[in-house]
């Protein structure tokens, strides 16, 4: 289930710091959130964060979360039709990162792994 807050927003806003190691290495829930809702993703490029947004193209990546950065980018979401960014993101948020289909590949692992110990 989404939460309302997120369910209600626009955008989900990640401003973490790329140099702090659990930034970097870890996709939060949030994010995860956000792309089941649709919403746009606004983050700079770093971690798996990053890399999730860049290849789904569900968002806008920041070269840095200076004022001007932020500034330009919301500029580009009052004046851009940002309705692709939207369906980018829920179409990863219900086909590409969802609980079936980690699921599946956590299981699959697990099969290899055990199919490895047993030869």
């Amino acid at each position: 289930m989404i939460p309302l807050y997120t369910a209600c927003s626009d955008i989900v806003f990640y401003g973490f710091d790329p140099e702090n190691p659990n930034a970097r290495f870890s996709a939060p829930n949030k994010l995860f959130e956000g792309l089941a809702a649709g919403k746009i993703i606004l983050t700079c490029d770093f971690g798996e964060i990053g890399k999730i947004v860049r290849e789904s193209r569900c968002g806008i990546i920041l070269d840095s979360y200076s004022v001007n950065d932020l500034k330009n980018a919301f500029e580009r979401l009052m004046t851009e039709d940002t309705t692709q960014l939207c369906l980018n993101s829920l179409y990863a948020g219900k086909h590409l990162y969802n609980l079936e289909k980690a699921a599946s590949i956590l299981i699959n692992r697990y099969h290899q792994l055990i199919s490895k110990s047993s030869d």
